[in-house]
């Protein structure tokens, strides 16, 4: 688990690099994440994999990165569907 938690931190802070990279590195970056979270997925460490997800993904949003594809996250459309989401929980 410390391994899992030491490459947390390092892509903590990567991400908080990221706001001087090129957009080059943040290609590398996010494929380093999509990376991680593969892995955790290996080992079945859900918790960890969706923190990688997560990163990859806003770092993908913010910066129109290609390397995944998240054009299913448009704003207006996520709003639709998080309005009809907290309807149904209740929220």
């Amino acid at each position: 688990m410390s391994l899992l938690a030491d490459c947390r931190d390092y892509c903590v802070f990567r991400v908080f690099d990221a706001l001087r990279m090129s957009a080059e590195e943040i290609d590398d970056l996010v494929g380093d994440l999509i990376e991680c979270r593969n892995m955790c997925s290996e080992w079945e460490h859900d918790i960890y994999g969706g923190f990688f997800f997560a990163l990859a993904k806003l770092l993908s949003l913010e910066h129109k990165d290609k390397v995944q594809d998240f054009s299913s996250t448009d704003r207006e459309a996520f709003e639709e569907r998080w309005a009809k989401a907290r309807s149904e929980l209740g929220l």
